[in-house]
């Protein structure tokens, strides 16, 4: 929960800057999806703890960004991977490496 947390506070900063509401909540959501996705395939699909490795790799977040993506409209779909990918990767490379 703690690192929920963290990763939440440190995200309003950078998501401040982001002038489009909806863009700014993929962006949020993209900072918690690694966890999300490793945690996802740990207890949802009750698979090995190694199986949620691809969530915190730059190839992993990507796939599983665009797959999210076409959940949205076409407007929109780019934004939204762009944002939660960017999300995604802040997430992994800045936050989880402190």
């Amino acid at each position: 929960m703690a690192d929920l947390l963290t990763h939440y506070v440190s995200a309003r900063l950078p998501g401040g800057f982001i002038a489009d509401p909806a863009a700014r909540m993929t962006f949020l959501f993209g900072v918690f999806l690694p966890d999300f996705g490793a945690k996802g395939f740990d207890l949802i699909l009750n698979l090995p703890d190694h199986a949620g490795a691809p969530t915190h790799s730059i190839t992993g977040l990507c796939v599983l960004t665009y797959a999210l993506a076409m959940l949205f409209t076409p407007e929109f779909r780019m934004k939204a991977w762009a944002t939660m990918f960017a999300g995604s990767w802040f997430a992994r490379q800045l936050l989880d490496r402190m």
